[in-house]
């Protein structure tokens, strides 16, 4: 297969846990869980309690490769972004296990970690800049995590805008994909001032503005895009209204955010992207042309990325 000078991202596959209605989950942190109930933007949360981030990872990763039609062998770097995994013998046995299952022998690995919601887009990052050096061709994204691993005492996100979720997502990042949307770039930042326990209410929301601004607006500046022309915004899976207010600032209407898997999927932190991503195409399509933003925030961290149509896509 010949590789190109364009770099795109297919083959979206996922995994999930186990749909549990919203009003029967007992939360350390009642007030929180009050407010996502009460928004009504969520119904369901997943918990894949008798499955581990690992076989969650293995399940989305043999749909990718599925739907890619790139053979394991020609992977060449493999880029898991997690807090979920737990010991460094259970991580080579995860790779022991992908070897022997699906031929990735030849795919370097590395885990992405620490940035919890933004871990995707840094993967993204590393993968899209082994591609540019030509020092690999094929690379694997996969995220993963569970929310007990995650944040133990609560499942609520921040003071009530979600909720968490357990699963996975994973996608090729590839100059020899012949189907998929093309990568532009990708961004990430962090604001370490938010760790202060001095910063009140009022300078964090200036500081989480400013944020969003600074991630996206160079975006749209080096590519000549103008935000309100963006289709579609995939981002983590929380209260709209609250996102909507960040995006507003950086000339993203809130009709533009991809909200449709909020009552059923909740938040499934850094894999809420690709799987938005994913049931969009399946859905509604992509025309050629059409230009797509993509965004994770952890507690201190962002991702950015933007991705283009050059021609009509009816899923990836």
């Amino acid at each position: 297969m010949q590789s190109s000078n364009i770099i795109r991202l297919g083959g979206i596959g996922y995994e999930l846990g186990d749909s549990k209605p919203m009003i029967s989950l007992i939360d350390n942190n009642s007030d929180g869980l009050k407010k996502v109930i009460d928004s009504n933007q969520f119904r369901n949360y997943l918990d894949a309690e008798q499955t581990s981030a690992y076989e969650l990872a293995e399940s989305s990763i043999e749909e990718t490769l599925s739907k890619s039609n790139i053979p394991g062998s020609e992977i060449d770097l493999i880029v898991i972004a997690t807090d979920s995994f737990t010991s460094v013998d259970e991580n080579h046995s995860f790779y022991t296990s992908l070897s022997k299952s699906h031929g990735i022998n030849n795919a370097y690995p590395i885990i992405v970690t620490m940035s919890e919601c933004a871990n995707f887009h840094v993967a993204l990052e590393v993968a899209q800049t082994a591609l540019i050096s030509q020092k690999a061709r094929n690379v694997l994204v996969v995220t993963t995590d569970k929310s007990n691993l995650v944040s133990p005492r609560s499942r609520v996100v921040g003071d009530g805008i979600g909720v968490m979720s357990d699963g996975a997502a994973s996608c090729l990042i590839s100059s020899e994909l012949e189907e998929g949307l093309e990568l532009l770039q990708v961004e990430r930042l962090i604001r370490s001032e938010l760790l202060s326990d001095k910063i009140d209410p009022q300078q964090e929301l200036l500081v989480r503005v400013e944020a969003n601004k600074d991630l996206f607006n160079p975006l749209f500046s080096k590519h000549n895009i103008d935000p309100s022309k963006i289709r579609k915004l995939f981002a983590s899976n929380v209260n709209v209204d609250v996102l909507g207010l960040f995006m507003n600032e950086c000339g993203i209407t809130t009709d533009k955010i991809f909200s449709d898997n909020h009552e059923r999927l909740a938040h499934c932190l850094a894999c809420d992207c690709l799987i938005n991503l994913s049931d969009y195409t399946h859905s509604r399509g992509i025309q050629g042309g059409e230009v797509f933003a993509m965004l994770g925030v952890g507690p201190i961290t962002w991702g950015g990325a933007l991705l283009r149509s050059d021609y009509e896509l009816g899923s990836i």
